[in-house]
């Protein structure tokens, strides 16, 4: 099993811590083989606190006051919301009062409520309790859950509840402190039990008992600890960072329930709803939890990001299904660091879909998968940070700086202009033509608004950036020598005359005298264009070959001079064979980082002083 990755969730993180989409671990059960690297997860004491409730016993339960969804959901500016309410593991006996004990803990006059029925499978009953006994007559026999929510919640309260009378246990899995034999008990004592319920940090997952035996040899703990590790994927992209109570992570859970048919999707309350085997695959028998399994749970990230996606800059028409890809993209790549998303078919794809002239283009129509490489283009470009940032700005300054689009219409113009306003914002670039050229046709009145953040055009067209090739033609790069990345190959003095050389300086300041436009020679080979005049390339002197032979900028006439091999040396590492030496490399004479230090070529050595990090600039 390759390119699987540690879940580091530790102790504290486990334990402490607009429907979309059209398209037993028991006595005797052998569990099934870990993924390599997936850590095991420590057993909690009934002092831990899953989110928001902590499960004194198994009728009684303590909770915090937290953020009623809706509310929850309009800090965030998400189209969908996390959960407000948790499981219990509990539910009513027909024909029988149920009796609840509640112990208020602070001032507060908010109450807790009782939910019989689990939303979008039952039609719920709700119960608001009161301080004391309260005695309840549910007429639905399902599984109940507690609720402790307002909108302006104060945290330091909470209440006990705890279950008297008129109840029955169903099978209920809590990550790290539920124990095999406990849960291999529980599965056959309530062998009867309609759903399984399992509970993490930052979701439960909900599914009927004869849908999980498909699945009792994978063991409960590393599925919990695997979907709270999504989460927290799609929450640190998304700029949660708990930076401040804006960026906090939202307060509810990830629901998975499910249904009985449709497809996948992901809907209000926070519920991902799964139909099937091959969905539910995805959560028990995925390639990251069992190994050598070859399921792979985009599919279910996807869903996730559903509840991520931001309203006021993905207008569902165009973006909704393409979107939840930015958070499925940012998980795989903590499984498969290598991973790239703008390359192969993807990007031949998106190559096709971006020739077409501005007026054919429909990106509504276009494959969801190009779609994402449009998002993915951006955080090649400006660093995974863009995302996180755009996000946070978005929180931050729509309706401020950039007027709320209405949520109840179908403005498509309101919600792209959003977005690209807010991505020049966060780039420090006017991205209104790499927008244009991905068939936003903003109008007139967006593209004023983004012109008034007098923010300069990028350097590089950023919508031919790709992990395929090894330089984009048309993009300026600083080429950074691996002795010392904080050095790049600088034409001496800022001079356009011929013959000036070409030395190592320090990038302190990135003036034109450290930019290469780069260029295609021909099919496999470069001309580096100095930006201070780009009739002048990068040359070996009088097309030498001898050792030592200075590197210079001359007048273009593209001859074996003037052209480069990019040989690939790792991830984003280069070196450099010119056509008229190609027994040579580019060199740093002596392997030396001091400023003034002379670019030469000489025999190929596969040494760092060889070596180049390419660094394209906008």
């Amino acid at each position: 099993m390759k390119n699987v990755k540690t879940l580091s969730l530790s102790l504290s993180l486990c334990l402490l811590s607009l429907t979309s989409c059209s398209k037993n671990f028991g006595p005797e059960s052998k569990k099934a083989d870990l993924a390599p690297g997936l850590t095991k997860v420590a057993l909690a004491s009934s002092a831990t606190y899953f989110s928001n409730i902590k499960y004194e016993s198994t009728s009684k339960f303590t909770i915090r006051q937290s953020t009623e969804y809706v509310t929850d959901g309009n800090r965030l500016r998400t189209a969908l919301s996390y959960s407000d309410f948790d499981p219990t593991g509990l539910k009513p006996i027909a024909s029988t009062a149920l009796q609840v004990q509640v112990t208020f803990h602070g001032g507060s006059t908010v109450k807790p409520v009782l939910i019989v029925g689990t939303p979008e499978l039952d039609t719920e009953q709700t119960y608001t309790l009161n301080a004391g006994l309260n005695t309840i007559n549910p007429t639905l026999i399902k599984n109940m859950y507690l609720q402790y929510v307002s909108p302006t919640p104060n945290t330091n309260d909470s209440v006990t509840v705890e279950f008297i009378s008129g109840y029955a246990q169903v099978p209920l899995f809590k990550l790290g402190q539920t124990t095999a034999a406990e849960w291999a008990d529980q599965l056959t004592t309530f062998s009867d039990a309609e759903y399984v319920t399992l509970t993490g940090q930052k979701n439960y997952i909900l599914l009927t008992r004869s849908r999980y035996n498909n699945y009792t040899s994978t063991d409960p703990n590393t599925v919990l600890a695997a979907v709270d590790l999504i989460i927290s994927r799609e929450n640190e992209i998304s700029g949660l960072d708990n930076s401040s109570a804006l960026h906090r992570e939202p307060d509810g859970k990830v629901c998975i329930i499910e249904k009985t048919s449709g497809y996948m999707d992901a809907t209000h309350k926070g519920l991902v709803r799964l139909t099937g085997a091959a969905a539910w695959d995805k959560v028990f028998k995925a390639k990251n939890i069992v190994s050598g399994s070859t399921v792979d749970q985009w599919g279910l990230w996807h869903e996730i990001g559903h509840l991520h996606q931001l309203w006021p800059i993905t207008p569902y028409a165009v973006l909704g299904e393409a979107a939840p890809n930015i958070y499925s993209s940012y998980t795989k790549k903590y499984y498969e660091p290598t991973y790239r998303y703008v390359s192969g078919t993807n990007w031949t794809n998106a190559k096709v879909y971006l020739a077409q002239p501005d007026a054919a283009k429909n990106l509504a129509a276009a494959e969801n998968y190009t779609k994402l490489m449009m998002f993915e283009q951006l955080m090649l470009a400006f660093g995974e940070d863009f995302m996180k940032n755009l996000h946070k700005m978005v929180r931050e300054e729509i309706g401020i700086t950039y007027p709320l689009p209405n949520r109840s219409t179908t403005n498509v113009d309101e919600r792209l202009g959003a977005l690209a306003f807010y991505a020049s914002k966060t780039s420090g670039k006017n991205l209104t033509n790499f927008f244009q050229k991905w068939g936003f046709n903003l109008s007139s009145s967006r593209i004023t608004l983004i012109s008034a953040l007098n923010l300069p055009e990028p350097a590089t067209d950023v919508s031919l950036i790709n992990s395929d090739d090894a330089l984009i033609e048309g993009a300026y790069y600083s080429l950074n020598s691996k002795l010392n990345q904080n050095t790049v190959l600088t034409v001496r003095n800022g001079a356009t005359a011929n013959g000036t050389v070409i030395e190592l300086m320090d990038n302190s300041t990135l003036n034109n005298s450290k930019l290469w436009l780069v260029r295609k020679a021909n099919a496999t080979e470069y001309n580096f264009k100095s930006r201070l005049d780009t009739s002048k390339v990068m040359a070996v002197a009088a097309a030498g070959t001898a050792n030592g032979t200075q590197v210079r900028i001359w007048t273009y006439d593209n001859g074996p001079a003037q052209r480069w091999t990019a040989n690939s040396r790792g991830t984003s590492t280069f070196s450099f064979t010119p056509a008229c030496a190609p027994s040579s490399r580019l060199d740093v004479n002596g392997g030396s980082t001091a400023n003034g230090t002379k670019i030469q070529i000489w025999a190929t050595s596969s040494t760092d002083k060889q070596d180049f990090v390419p660094v394209i600039q906008f």
